[in-house]
Order: structure tokens, then sequence, then C-alpha cells
């Protein structure tokens, strides 16, 4: 109790490193209290480390399934990593992973319209690429248009008949 006081005193006076640093100890000390992997998210999202923020929200779902906060701050990490994966695609339009990567949370999301640009984008590039096809049928999935998403994993397995995802989708 005293170690939570103190790692809030750390953040008001936003000395994060101090407060992280704490909150660490805490959850040595007792790795099965959802209140501290909380805390440490929140830190975590102040010092803008999404990876971190993640790892800690999901820990606390790991635990609590039912939480609603840590359901809350795990969206946004994702969202804070997705400002990561825009910065890289303003730097270099054409980075595919990236884009494919920010679509498939976006798709996560439930941004399918955000979602589709960015697989248009790619697939204007590749349009043969077999990840951005597959992630177009889970967005027509996500729309509710099924014989869309089917032929789009049909054509997969014309072009590449190996790959395991398409058949599975």
């Amino acid at each position: 109790e005293t170690l939570s006081y103190l790692s809030q005193l750390y953040v008001q006076l936003t000395e994060l490193d101090k407060a992280r640093e704490i909150l660490n100890r805490m959850v040595e000390l007792e790795p099965t209290l959802t209140s501290t992997y909380l805390a440490l998210a929140n830190v975590c999202y102040m010092q803008e480390d999404y990876k971190s923020m993640e790892t800690a929200a999901q820990k606390a779902i790991e635990i609590e399934e039912g939480n609603a906060m840590a359901h809350y701050l795990l969206g946004k990490a994702t969202q804070g990593m997705n400002d990561d994966l825009t910065k890289a695609i303003v730097l270099k339009d054409d980075f595919i992973e990236a884009r494919l990567l920010r679509a498939e949370a976006l798709v996560k999301m439930n941004q399918l319209k955000e979602a589709a640009e960015d697989i248009e984008a790619v697939l204007a590039q590749n349009p043969d690429d077999e990840a951005a096809i597959l992630l177009h049928g889970k967005l027509q999935e996500a729309e509710g248009k099924p014989e869309e998403a089917e032929t789009d994993y049909l054509k997969v397995t014309e072009v590449n008949p190996f790959n395991e995802q398409a058949y599975l989708y």
C-alpha cells in the first residue's frame, strides 16, 4: 500500500521513471494484483512506451478478464503503436509492412474505412501480396460480405496453394 502511494506521488511530481521503478517492484512483490498493472500501464502511456503499456494491460487482463479498464488501456496502447506506424508510413509511403500491420490493428478495432485505405495502398503497389489479399478478405468479412471475402481467400490459394491461412479462412 505504501509503495502504491509512493508511485502516485512520483506520478504527481512527473518523475515517471521513479514511479515505474516502484510499480515494477510492486509487480515482483504481488504479481496477481490487477491494480498495479493498470497503474503501470498508465505510467507507460505517459512515457509513450506503448509496447510496455500493452504488456502491462495484457497481464491485467490475464488476471481479471472482465476488467474494462484493462481492455481500454490495451486499446490505447494499440492506438499509440498505430501512431508510430503512421509516422513510419509518413516517412516512407511505400512501407508495405507498416501499412499491413496498421491495417490489421485497425480491422481489429473495427475502423474499417481506415484499414481499407491501407490495404488498397498495399494492393496498388503489389496486387499479388498474399498478406494484403488475406487482410482484404478479413475486411470484407467484417463488412458483412462473405462472398467477396471467399473470393479473396480463393485468390490466395490460387497464387500460393501452400498458404494455410487462406484455407483456414
